[in-house]
């Protein structure tokens, strides 16, 4: 029986790893039970309650051990929209909280721990090419095009992926790195910055689409439907190592923001409405290369038919 702890298991990442452990779809890693460690989401059982999973209200910043586990997935993330108002106190969390962490995983209990740690495909700034990033790519290209709050979430990001490198191979823990990118499932916030997010909302509640930005047709992203994620992120964490090997997490087919728009509002019945486009901007390509992640997991890769399903699991 092997026991996995997650990290923030109570956001996006988290309960879509709960609902693939509860329909026994990570047997084929062994996974028997679910450490979920939060701060103060004590409710988060009264949706999800069994016997196999495990809750632990506690601040990774402060802990001072954690429970062995087999597996960990470092997940944290921050929701309280007042702390990202202040970029530098967010900064400062990441930091502070990776660092406590670690110094955690360097007791002799956890030298056998497989450890991921999800990043962030803002590490690789802003592509204003039609060409997909790859691990090995340089990071924080065109940064001055990111917002102030995303370029030090991506520095912060970047700051945590140097730390666990060094420490791999310093403590020979064997850790793993998983750039993610974007993502489609029924517990992706609905009220908040996700673009994806607010467009389920939307046609959720039968209201028109609405775009807002006259660059739409030049941004590009993609989404990769939930429980691939987690499939993708379990055999990223299998690959652990004091090599500390990156992955890019993520879909390959690229939709513009206006196509997706276009796309949806056809096949629901809905308004769209949109700005003049601006034929001059620039280029903004979010969109990962999988070529690495496809070499460990093989997956479908189908946006029409994972957001249908979301939007259904939504309407229930």
């Amino acid at each position: 029986m092997r026991t996995l702890l997650l990290i923030g298991g109570t956001g996006f990442f988290g309960k879509s790893f709960v609902r693939f452990f509860l329909s026994k779809k990570l047997s084929k890693f062994n996974i028997q039970k679910l450490i979920i460690v939060s701060r103060g989401k004590k409710n988060f059982l009264k949706e999800f309650k069994n016997k196999k999973i495990q809750i632990l209200s506690l601040d990774i910043g402060f802990a001072k051990d954690l429970p062995l586990a087999d597996y960990i997935i470092y997940a944290a993330t921050n929701n309280d929209t007042n702390e990202y108002k202040n970029n530098n106190l967010i900064d400062q969390i990441i930091k502070k909280n990776i660092v406590n962490f670690l110094n955690i995983i360097k007791k002799k209990k956890f030298k056998n721990t497989k450890v991921l740690f999800t990043s962030s495909g803002a590490v690789y700034g802003v592509r204003n090419k039609k060409k997909r990033i790859s691990e090995n790519d340089a990071l924080m290209q065109n940064s001055d095009l990111l917002s102030k709050e995303k370029k030090i979430y991506a520095k912060a990001k970047i700051y945590c992926e140097k730390k666990i490198t060094n420490f791999a191979k310093k403590y020979s823990r064997k850790f793993s790195i998983a750039r993610c990118f974007a993502f489609i499932g029924q517990d992706l916030p609905l009220n908040k910055h996700f673009f994806i997010g607010n467009l389920l909302k939307n046609i959720k509640e039968n209201k028109s689409i609405v775009l807002k930005s006259s660059q739409s047709k030049f941004i590009f992203r993609s989404y990769m439907c939930a429980f691939d994620l987690v499939l993708a992120l379990s055999e990223v964490l299998m690959k652990s190592s004091k090599k500390c090997p990156v992955y890019n997490v993520g879909s390959k087919k690229a939709y513009s923001l206006y196509e997706i728009c276009e796309i949806l509002s056809k096949k629901y019945r809905l308004k769209f409405k949109y700005p003049e486009q601006n034929n001059k901007s620039e280029i903004d390509f979010y969109i990962p290369s999988v070529a690495k992640l496809y070499s460990i997991f093989k997956f479908k890769d189908n946006f029409r038919k994972n957001f249908s399903k979301t939007l259904k699991k939504l309407l229930i």
